[in-house]
């Protein structure tokens, strides 16, 4: 993923936590706001508690993964932020993964309307 693509700096987090809608999933939680200038940018956060480095390495490759394929499908220009909660999450097969990451944008979608596309 391109540096212009990432979260990176300390206070994006911080806006994301004060003025982003959070939505809470099974073993992760997900924070989004609109963004004008940036684009659509995503972060990730995983305690070292949810695994070894390949455990928490492999999670966030599937995230980018889901990332660039669904990228098509938001309408408007956000920020994006994946906090696993859960140890199970990062053990988790991609597909069930998958499901429960179209599930938060679903009702993150319902409580900003103009996120995604008509199509999915």
């Amino acid at each position: 993923m391109k540096r212009e693509h990432r979260l990176r700096k300390n206070h994006d987090f911080q806006q994301l936590y004060r003025e982003g809608c959070k939505v809470r999933l099974q073993g992760l939680v997900v924070y989004a706001r609109p963004n004008s200038s940036h684009g659509h940018r995503m972060g990730m956060i995983i305690s070292h508690k949810m695994g070894t480095a390949v455990v928490r390495n492999r999670w966030k490759r599937r995230m980018r993964t889901f990332w660039s394929n669904f990228l098509e499908n938001i309408t408007t220009s956000c920020d994006i932020l994946w906090i696993a909660t859960h140890p199970q999450v990062a053990q988790i097969p991609f597909s069930e993964l998958q499901k429960r990451v179209l599930h938060g944008f679903e009702q993150l979608s319902q409580k900003w309307p103009n996120l995604l596309s008509e199509k999915k």
